[in-house]
């Protein structure tokens, strides 16, 4: 912790993605700029009995290449996504964390909801297969706080650490959140919804 300044300045220093039309921020500017559209027939879930078949999927994208094939095999799309994203954000900023500033470096995640698959899926095994069938971890990974809890656990940032849900605002949030608690005396490592920032104080 540093005494708390708040006209410090504070700039977001590194950006990741993923994302229907790309997972890496290079990718994503280039199909953006390119007007390359990210929906397609979705493909996650039997659609032939809607009206609407369409919509954005994330595509060729491995947990395993992110984090722990462990920790992928117990959560979800949603906690590997923000794992990835988050340490895309980190590698751009240069900034590492070690055992001497780990301390000082926290999460900030946000998401507008999370862990539905996962919750899905256990409803289903309780139904049809019964209790023993529910992974006793299912809710411990199924909350959106289990991404920022990971993403700490992957990169090794045990500092300040929190989870914002805010519906569509969630990434404005984070982000103000993150500068926030950098101005409190906090260097933290802020993540708005799927889109993770790192934030150094300047």
């Amino acid at each position: 912790m540093r005494r708390p300044d708040y006209d410090r300045r504070v700039a977001i220093t590194g950006l990741g993605v993923v994302s229907p039309i790309g997972n890496d921020v290079p990718t994503v500017w280039q199909n953006l700029s390119h007007g390359v559209s990210g929906l397609s027939e979705l493909t996650r879930f039997d659609v032939s009995r809607y009206e609407h078949k369409w919509g954005g999927e994330v595509r060729d994208f491995n947990a395993n290449d992110w984090m722990d094939p462990k920790h992928a095999r117990r959560t979800e799309l949603s906690v590997h996504y923000g794992v990835a994203a988050a340490k895309q954000a980190l590698a751009d900023s240069g900034l590492e964390v070690t055992d001497e500033n780990r301390e000082e470096v926290g999460v900030i995640f946000s998401s507008g909801a999370g862990g539905q698959s996962l919750m899905t899926d256990s409803w289903i095994a309780l139904q049809e297969k019964g209790p023993r069938a529910v992974p006793p971890t299912f809710i411990a990974n199924a909350l959106v706080d289990s991404t920022s809890g990971l993403i700490a656990i992957e990169t090794g940032a045990i500092g300040h650490n929190l989870a914002v849900v805010s519906a569509c605002a969630t990434g404005t949030h984070s982000v103000g959140e993150a500068a926030e608690a950098i101005r409190r005396g906090v260097r933290t490592a802020g993540s708005l919804g799927g889109v993770p920032s790192v934030g150094e104080a300047r």
